[in-house]
């Protein structure tokens, strides 16, 4: 890709919660953007292009393309050749690209920093993102949206950019997951276990694709990983790159411990290096507790202040769909959590039982 500062781009597919952050994102960059989508957009994604003014078609047309006249073609990764647009592009010999490859090229002046795991990459991705925002006034995109927010991403001027780094396809024909084409110069490691079973066999197929994204950084690129997942820490044992390393039950650089859960709030003592810094967030559970572990490690290494760190922390507020409370019938709290791997389903049933100690979950 070769933007320009008139450069036209149209999303195929633009309805997505990542498609309509990354349209987003371009229009504040004040790119043209149009695009298109199969149905009705449905908030948020329809809030954010109605904020923006971004137009956009409901239905799929080969018209479409001939009347928007772009420079750029982004598809997401749900869309193939039955999609009328991607056929009459593939007809005409016109290039398709992925949402990741866009924001490569949106971000190539930017330090990018890219969360990947199984568990966690939203929040820790938010939780780091909110707070570059407030220190630096870095960019962030992540895969749900903040309740303060009220969308998935922020553009600013900073020197950073956090990316959500999803582990799936890029494009319908190209199986690169989009972690690696962000081309990372730093990676925030949350954890590692067996998921996506449409796409990968076994877990050592994950594997090869996190160690080729590792390969690709440059020779000073950092990785903060979480070294109580035994498939990260052999991972680390076979790359030279700088490294950080996070944990709660074995030994790390920083190490969280006295974890204290009030009405509020978590407090916990981060240990690095024989001294002990006090943190809080506002959010509860062990997994959080690793989720803002891993956001605090890479920030201190980075060089920000304690200070820094917890103002940046505090002003996150949580992130939808992840134990998000909807609201009370008849005595009964509901809530509303995006878990559905074994691992994530137990952390949130652990996380219940902890906030409600006393009451019946189901």
């Amino acid at each position: 890709m070769n933007l320009t500062d008139n450069s036209k781009i149209y999303f195929i597919g633009i309805g997505g919660i990542a498609m309509s952050a990354v349209a987003g994102i371009a229009k504040e960059l004040r790119y043209e953007v149009s695009g298109s989508d199969s149905k009705a957009v449905y908030s948020p994604a329809k809030d954010v292009l109605d904020d923006l003014d971004i137009p956009y078609s409901v239905g799929y047309s080969e018209d479409n393309i001939k009347t928007a006249k772009a420079d750029f073609y982004i598809a997401s990764s749900g869309e193939d050749e039955t999609n009328p647009e991607v056929a009459f592009l593939i007809s005409e010999d016109i290039k398709i690209y992925s949402l990741s490859e866009l924001l490569y090229e949106l971000f190539e002046d930017k330090l990018r920093i890219v969360v990947t795991g199984t568990h966690g990459k939203s929040t820790t991705t938010a939780m780091l993102g909110k707070a570059l925002q407030s220190i630096d006034d870095s960019s962030f995109m992540t895969g749900a949206v903040l309740i303060d927010e009220k969308k998935n991403f922020h553009t600013g001027d900073g020197h950073y950019v956090v990316f959500e780094g999803d582990e799936y396809k890029a494009l319908y024909d190209d199986p690169t997951p989009k972690f690696q084409q962000y081309k990372p110069d730093i990676a925030l490691l949350t954890n590692l276990e067996f998921d996506h079973p449409d796409m990968y066999s076994s877990i050592d197929e994950i594997i090869a694709e996190f160690e080729e994204m590792i390969h690709n950084m440059p020779q000073d690129g950092v990785i903060a990983y979480n070294s109580d997942n035994a498939e990260l820490v052999k991972m680390m044992h076979k790359n030279n790159l700088g490294q950080i390393s996070f944990g709660i039950d074995h030994p790390a650089d920083f190490v969280a411990s006295n974890i204290v859960t009030t009405e509020s709030k978590t407090e916990f003592t981060v240990i690095n290096k024989d001294k002990a810094e006090q943190y809080e967030i506002n959010v509860f559970g062990k997994i959080n507790v690793y989720n803002s572990l891993g956001a605090i490690a890479l920030l201190r290494t980075l060089g920000f202040s304690q200070e820094q760190v917890q103002t940046g922390l505090s002003s996150y507020q949580g992130i939808k769909r992840r134990f998000e409370f909807v609201g009370k019938k008849d005595g009964v709290k509901i809530f509303d959590d995006y878990a559905h791997h074994p691992t994530a389903i137990k952390e949130t049933l652990a996380l219940a039982k902890l906030r409600f100690p006393d009451s019946r979950i189901w």
